[in-house]
């Protein structure tokens, strides 16, 4: 999890990342430390995780680690012999030097951290998951995103390789194995999703979810379209809401007047407000509920889904319209902003 970086100007190259430090990193989770550890086992070895070839060790086994690592003594991209050699991957070294003292003793007074090898841009880690709008663009990996829940990306960690997606190999391998009968329908799965957001060589903050991964869900492209389309009702809820939002703090801003206030001085309030941030919290129960009521096969799933979005979206506005006072232009704000939200939900949901 060693982050890069350095200074500037000095003559020493930057320190290097480590392998895993960025990204959101996925593994599952069992009843117990037996079952976690068996269902993370991934097959080895397997072209589909990472290329293989007969030197794949360990670095601990290699009889040189700094000449397999870097064998022309500069920093180099270079692709691990296989996923042991990944899994092993050293970034850096550390130089003693050692002094004999006054008593004769040896003594180790100083050390030098050492920029080893870059991984090769297209090593894939298997823990993370990459996405790319089109085939001519390069694979991107998943960040963690401080104003957006991970649960809103959850149809990707469904969606099996197919040129746009490359899940987790963890998710691939539980598909297989729910595909084959070894997992029974009805055991409940998780995935454990943690991971840092880091700026350059400042870590910002670390973070660890917990997700529901139903076994009956997996690799069903069904399924995957529907959540994926629950998502994105929630996405054009979540817009209807922010209009209705940005109305009711331009009517508390004019204060009877007729004069539109600046963009920023609204934006300013809204955020103060913080509701669409609400509206996304209460909303992630009813999303595992909903998830939980598609794997074991409920009926007129969209129609309940949308309803709560409605409610959801409206009970997040009477927050705001709580916060925004109670002076005639407020109220005449609220009155605004609730028919615009609803009008917003008619049209996005017809």
């Amino acid at each position: 999890f060693r982050l890069g970086g350095g200074v500037s100007g000095k003559t020493t190259p930057n320190l290097i990342d480590g392998s895993l430090a960025r990204g959101v990193l996925f593994f599952a989770n069992g009843n117990n430390v037996f079952e976690t550890l068996v269902l993370n086992l991934v097959p080895y070895p397997s072209e589909r995780i990472m290329p293989y070839t007969a030197a794949d060790r360990p670095v601990w086994e290699d009889d040189d680690p700094m000449l397999s690592r870097n064998p022309g003594n500069a920093i180099l991209k270079i692709a691990p012999r296989g996923y042991l050699d990944y899994l092993t991957w050293q970034t850096f070294h550390i130089t003693l030097w050692p002094q004999e003292d006054a008593a004769g003793q040896t003594i180790v007074p100083q050390a030098t951290v050492i920029p080893v090898a870059r991984l090769d841009d297209n090593v894939y880690s298997p823990q993370k998951r990459y996405y790319r709008a089109s085939d001519e663009e390069e694979w991107k990996f998943l960040y963690f995103n401080p104003d957006k829940a991970l649960w809103r990306d959850y149809h990707n960690l469904l969606t099996l390789d197919n040129g746009k997606v490359k899940p987790p190999a963890v998710v691939d391998w539980l598909a297989n194995l729910a595909d084959q009968g070894f997992i029974p329908g009805h055991q409940p799965l998780q995935i454990t999703a943690t991971g840092m957001l880091a700026d350059q060589a400042k870590s910002i903050f670390y973070r660890q979810e917990h997700m529901p991964l139903p076994s009956t869900l997996l690799g069903d492209p069904d399924a995957t379209y529907i959540i994926s389309q629950a998502i994105a009702d929630a996405e054009k809820a979540a817009s209807g809401l922010r209009v209705a939002v940005n109305l009711l703090a331009e009517h508390v801003l004019m204060r009877g007047g007729g004069q539109t206030p600046d963009k920023t001085t609204r934006q300013n309030l809204v955020r103060q407000w913080d509701i669409l941030t609400l509206y996304w919290i209460h909303l992630e129960t009813d999303f595992w509920d909903f998830l939980h009521a598609l794997s074991t096969g409920r009926e007129e799933l969209n129609t309940i889904w949308r309803d709560t979005l409605a409610t959801t979206a409206r009970d997040a506005l009477a927050e705001a319209s709580a916060l925004s006072g109670d002076s005639a232009a407020a109220l005449r704000g609220q009155v605004l902003a609730e028919r615009e939200l609803s009008k917003q939900i008619k049209k996005v949901f017809n």
